[in-house]
């Protein structure tokens, strides 16, 4: 229990790092990516002003009052190229390569007629060689201007600033990890303590009940055995067997998830339950409620008998208790197979009518001491831990249960794997 509160406090606080990380380091990059392709798609659009030549008197954007560049040198910087061709583009007017070396002018003419019969004025060419971003303008009725202009340098820095960013967020993230695995056990440390004086708490409270429930009980007896039975020796003999099952239930809860698996064994869960269906249809059946069951043959868990035996009872039992008047009380338990590998499920599922049950939370049920009637009365036997005993149960044995409401009847289902 303590360490797997550890190990969840761990994970949640590295999904969050995570998290943060990967937004920063995603702003970042997106800012890089974002200026440099704005730059050169400014650029681009001087070019096509400028008839498909770079202006000799171009600046970029100023910052602060203060140019970026001089257009002296930004001119032989760029590596672009331009083509004039006819509407159609049958028909090659001009090609200016005198700023880029790595294109031929059959390739030119390629890229030219391909980006004639694209949608949009500016978009972005993927080639082999590199990564172009170009714009197109129509400046007479027959005639239209290209210019495609080579980010390929741009667009390196940004992966490599991208690949930069997934290691150095990698190298955090195992970092933190690291870290925050070592100094875990004196973060979780006041929860851990406080945890443990609870169930020490409440194991003496349970224990020095014991012996004042026993002393009630033994003076009962007597006076039953002097004066003979009567309506409140009764009464008080009912409060005792209450409360030794109240401490029973806080001792166990206490000291749940403590034990190991040398006492496992495989349990014919489908004989256990079938038992204890049998069981309570008499109860049931007096109590003037219908009780069906199905139960599949053959399907075997590995753990303690007792407490595999302990989770259907407390359902049972639940579900009789909150039943409605002349209801119906049903129980099923089959395989399934549950997951992408399919692996073999014992689902146990306990219903009963609850009409009343529309507007509950479903799944408070499972907190301590919980109890849908706020007032506690003791009209129904029980203290509200019943519930929380068997999810503790089914945690220990990795399984999942759940509780829903649906068309006037409540259903309780466990789903428990199948291993040895």
């Amino acid at each position: 229990m303590i360490n797997k509160l550890r190990w969840k406090f761990i994970a949640i606080a590295t999904v969050a790092v995570f998290i943060v990380l990967a937004m920063i380091l995603t702003m970042v990059n997106q800012y890089f990516s974002y200026n440099a392709i704005k730059e050169d798609k400014e650029i681009l659009e001087e070019i096509i002003n400028n008839d498909g030549v770079m202006p000799l008197d171009y600046h970029l954007e100023a910052v602060d009052d203060e140019y970026l560049g001089i257009s002296a040198e930004l001119k032989y910087q760029m590596r672009y190229f331009s083509i004039w061709l006819s509407k159609e583009g049958d028909e090659v007017k001009e090609i200016d390569l005198d700023h880029i070396q790595s294109v031929t002018d059959e390739k030119a003419m390629e890229y030219g007629r391909d980006i004639l019969k694209k949608r949009g004025d500016t978009g972005s060419i993927i080639a082999e060689k590199g990564f172009f971003i170009y714009q197109k303008e129509q400046k007479d009725d027959d005639l239209w201007l290209i210019v495609v202009l080579d980010c390929t340098r741009e667009m390196n820095s940004v992966l490599a600033l991208r690949r930069f960013s997934m290691w150095f967020g990698l190298a955090c993230l195992v970092l933190f990890f690291g870290i925050l695995t070592a100094l875990s056990g004196k973060v979780v440390e006041p929860v851990i303590k406080n945890m443990e004086s609870q169930k020490q708490f409440i194991t003496n409270a349970s224990h020095e009940l014991k012996t004042p429930i026993a002393i009630i009980s033994a003076n009962t007896e007597v006076l039953e055995m002097m004066e003979g039975e009567n309506e409140w020796t009764a009464s008080i003999m009912n409060q005792v067997q209450r409360l030794t099952g109240l401490v029973n239930n806080l001792i166990t809860l206490s000291k749940m998830g403590e034990g190991n698996k040398e006492d496992y064994s495989q349990v014919d869960y489908s004989a256990c339950v079938r038992g204890i269906a049998e069981g309570f249809a008499p109860v049931i059946d007096r109590e003037g409620k219908t009780f069906s069951y199905e139960i599949q043959d053959g399907i075997s868990l590995y753990g303690r008998k007792s407490e595999l035996e302990e989770i259907a009872n407390i359902l049972l039992d639940n579900a009789v208790k909150y039943c409605d008047d002349e209801g119906q009380v049903g129980l099923n338990l089959t395989l399934v197979k549950t997951g992408f590998n399919k692996t073999p499920t014992a689902q146990l599922t306990v219903s009963n009518s609850y009409k009343d049950g529309e507007n509950v939370d479903c799944s408070r049920f499972f907190e301590r001491f919980y109890r849908e009637d706020s007032s506690h009365s003791s009209e129904k036997s029980g203290y509200g831990i019943g519930l929380a005993m068997a999810q503790g149960f089914v945690e220990e044995y990795k399984g999942k249960i759940s509780a829903s409401w649906k068309d006037g009847v409540i259903s309780f289902q466990v789903k428990l794997p199948v291993k040895a």
